[in-house]
């Protein structure tokens, strides 16, 4: 009964709202809005009230839903999202539910079918396709049809072209709005592409015109001695921002380029306001040295043309071809020397300041006032140093890129060194090479291949993007494809990794890789020899050059030294936790799945039992028959306990010749069964010796927790004494404690 009345108060919270608006569009069809259905006000006034209510409580929890998930959603996962969606696309329906009925109401009562506000409907329609999702504003809108529907058969009856009309405006507003929305989607996410592929073109040709992808070339003097006397000796040096943190290349790129325009942009501003110049601008040559650009320009004028301009028009190209400065007075209203003019320029002097770059003429500083007077002494000192500011901010910010480069790549191998180094299991190492391999380089495939000491079988170990299903673990003999080609000459293939998929194998035969037009295959050499391959491949051409090749290089040093390690580890684990006789679990082993045992029977009580085993005059065997037969002994021991165990069993050898069996979930008396089956199958077992067959016998000792001992000290010695009293009372039998 309580669960029932819980069942049915949740279902009338959720669903209230939607039996409501069923309930109201009910009351519209039966006239309850029309102006003349008097008798039925009342029901009519209490539907609009209770639509209030409803309405603002779904309006609230719908705004606080929306708040607690913009709350939430930073730290929550994909399925707790979902879950916070559910109620909101409730809420949603809900609130569309109910302006659909209101909306279906004030038709009616305004004229219904032929109403001059029956175009509201449309409106409300526009309104779900264009901002609900779309099967709930496709739910919506078939409901808003068949409800129309209704409304005209209940006041007009079937009147085919009154319920046509209708239908055909629904489904033309619904689907014009679902059109106009997506096209101006669409438009507006091409319009952002489109500005963003712009900017970071702009970004691209500034670096490269900048020369921010070539090493500094520092020099001592980098703009030509001023004709002016009194200079200071002391250049300063421009000094980028202090908080410089490791980037990815382009955002790397994109930062460098704003802080040379911002510290170019802060120079030439202040230069304009302390000198009053009109302008004060700096080009830069292109690669080609064909043209200059404005790398950054300060100005109180409007008529500025942005370029770019010929390297060897105007003052700027004279200035740069003279190497030196270039300074004018009193010029003519129609000079026309100064190319970053598009009408008169309202200039009377200038001055032309070159920059270089290591050897090369990089650029001009150009300051140009409306007083005809030439530059000053002070004046064009300060504009020398202001050109020498501006060649080393670009000096600066291209070494300070670079570094950064640096930096991130060394960062980059010191994670994958670090992941390698950490790894002790081969799969791991393998993963984290890949990894760091998609760090280091734009890889559409990835893959580890081990070989045998003489490179004379393969196995990939893992494969990861394209065609990795298929490829992985795949094994091959030596042939002469590239993996094993660059085994036995340790050396990368191909050449400066390009790759003709059509024409080379990379494992075993071509085409494996097809769509791939870079390709490096690296050697995993140790010691000399070669123990797999690192091979990476990408759809891009030239993905692999000489920038790249030598970091994937030292990775593969390093995943082959990690590969190596792992496969010792791998020996030493199970040399650790095998005894190298028997192949059983060792003591070690023992231990640790005992304490683990223990602890399961004591949380969910259950009982455990241990079994202590010995062979009877072990060392008679040894000293009559030899150490071997001994072993022979022991091996055919531990294939009799291997038999009589359970699967859920332990069997150790626990030191010497005695063995010890662990029966998880076993009380007393079915641990001695246990025990006496392993009794009677060594009776039963001959072994063989020079003097001829013999058989042996041993002795068991079983305790049970809780029932004899309540910790794992007290049930191993528990039944070590069992044991001892087995030993001490005839020998071959069992004895509980």
């Amino acid at each position: 009964m309580v669960r029932s009345l819980d069942l049915l108060r949740r279902t009338a919270r959720t669903q209230l709202a939607f039996l409501f608006a069923g309930a109201f569009a009910g009351l519209v069809a039966a006239g309850a809005f029309r102006p003349e259905g008097r008798l039925l006000a009342w029901p009519a006034l209490a539907a609009l009230a209770l639509w209030g209510v409803l309405f603002t409580r779904a309006a609230w929890l719908r705004f606080r839903e929306e708040r607690d998930a913009a709350e939430t959603a930073p730290a929550a996962s994909e399925r707790t999202l979902r879950f916070l969606l559910l109620p909101r696309l409730r809420l949603d329906l809900e609130l569309g539910a109910l302006l659909l009925v209101l909306t279906l109401a004030l038709i009616e009562f305004t004229g219904g079918a032929r109403s001059p506000l029956h175009p509201t409907l449309y409106v409300l329609v526009a309104f779900f396709v264009s901002f609900y999702p779309r099967m709930l504003g496709l739910a919506l809108t078939l409901a808003a049809a068949a409800l129309d529907a209704v409304l005209v058969l209940v006041r007009f009856g079937p009147d085919r072209e009154l319920l046509l009309v209708h239908g055909v405006f629904i489904v033309f507003f619904a689907a014009l709005n679902l059109v106009f929305t997506h096209t101006e989607i669409f438009r507006l996410r091409h319009r952002g592409e489109t500005r963003l592929r712009h900017a970071l073109e702009r970004v691209r040709e500034a670096a490269r015109d900048f020369r921010l992808t070539e090493a500094p070339a520092p020099t001592p003097s980098m703009v030509p001695p001023p004709s002016a006397s009194g200079v200071p000796d002391e250049r300063p040096t421009a000094v980028p921002a202090a908080d410089r943190r490791t980037r990815d290349p382009l955002s790397g790129t994109v930062a460098a380029v704003h802080q040379i325009q911002e510290t170019l942009f802060d120079t030439l501003e202040l230069l304009r306001q302390s000198l009053s110049l009109r302008t004060c601008v700096v080009l830069v040559v292109d690669r080609e040295r064909s043209a200059l650009k404005i790398a950054e320009i300060a100005t109180e004028a409007e008529e500025i043309d942005v370029g770019p301009f010929g390297a060897a028009d105007g003052v700027a190209g004279a200035a740069m071809r003279a190497g030196s400065p270039l300074t004018m007075g009193n010029l003519r209203p129609d000079y026309r020397g100064l190319p970053y003019y598009r009408g008169p320029l309202h200039v009377r002097s200038f001055m032309a300041v070159p920059f270089r770059d290591g050897e090369e003429w990089r650029g001009v500083l150009v300051a140009d006032r409306t007083d005809p007077d030439p530059f000053g002494d002070r004046a064009r000192g300060i504009l020398v140093r202001a050109a020498e500011r501006v060649a080393r901010t670009i000096q600066n910010e291209r070494a300070f890129l670079q570094l950064e480069r640096t930096k991130r790549e060394q960062g980059q191998l010191l994670t994958a060194s670090e992941r390698l180094s950490g790894a002790i299991r081969e799969d791991d190492v393998v993963e984290a090479a890949l990894e760091a391999a998609r760090g280091l380089a734009a890889i559409d495939f990835g893959a580890v291949v081990a070989c045998d000491d003489r490179a004379q079988r393969f196995l990939v170990l893992r494969a990861e993007g394209e065609r990795a299903e298929e490829l992985g673990r795949l094994s091959f003999e030596d042939n002469q494809s590239l993996v094993a080609i660059a085994a036995r000459t340790r050396h990368y293939l191909p050449y400066r990794g390009d790759f003709d998929d059509a024409n080379q194998a990379v494992f075993e035969r071509k085409g494996e890789l097809r769509g791939m037009n870079s390709l490096l295959v690296l050697p995993l050499v140790v010691q000399e020899k070669a123990a797999g391959a690192l091979v990476v491949a990408a759809r891009r051409r030239g993905a692999f050059r000489d920038d790249v090749r030598p970091l994937l290089q030292v990775l593969a040093n390093q995943l082959a030294t990690s590969l190596l390690n792992a496969r010792m580890v791998r020996r030493l684990a199970e040399m650790a936790t095998t005894d190298g006789l028997t192949g059983l679990a060792n003591r070690r082993v023992f231990d640790a799945e005992l304490e683990r045992h223990v602890k399961s029977a004591e949380r969910y009580r259950k009982p455990l039992s241990l079994v202590m085993c010995d062979i009877d005059f072990f060392k008679r065997v040894n000293d009559t028959h030899g150490h071997k037969v001994g072993d022979e002994v022991l091996k055919g021991f531990a294939q009799v306990l291997l038999a009589c165990k359970r699967d859920l069993d332990v069997v150790a050898r626990y030191g010497g010749e005695e063995f010890a069996i662990l029966c998880e979930n076993t009380d007393t008396a079915g641990a001695k069964l246990l025990a006496e089956r392993v009794r009677r199958e060594l009776v039963q077992r001959p072994f063989a010796a020079e003097a001829g067959a013999f058989r042996v016998t041993c002795s068991l000792g079983v305790a049970t927790f809780p029932v004899h001992a309540q910790n794992r000290e007290d049930l191993v010695r528990l039944a070590d004494e069992a044991l001892y009293r087995a030993k001490h009372s005839g020998r071959n039998r069992t004895v509980a404690a």
